[in-house]
């Protein structure tokens, strides 16, 4: 698994970013985020698999119209989480 990700021709070195646990975070329950925000990109991995799964990544500002479009409940009824 790499340890570096490419984002717009520069690689950014995953183990130095500032990771954070979701505030929702609660125990074990194995349904945890951690976010990395940088400028311009925010990244989002699995708490369970920290370091060793997959990454994604949002431009900053996708990142916070989708928190805000949850935040408001405008989100389809018939998706379950």
């Amino acid at each position: 698994m790499s340890t570096s990700h490419q984002h717009e021709g520069s690689e950014v070195a995953m183990a130095s970013l500032g990771w954070y646990k979701s505030s929702y975070s609660s125990g074990d329950s194995g349904q945890c985020l951690e976010v990395a925000p940088t400028p311009g990109v925010l990244y989002v991995r699995d708490s369970k698999a920290s370091g060793r799964g997959p990454v994604l990544h949002f431009p900053a500002a996708a990142w916070s119209s989708f928190i805000t479009e949850v935040r408001d409940g405008n989100t389809p009824a018939d998706t379950a989480v």
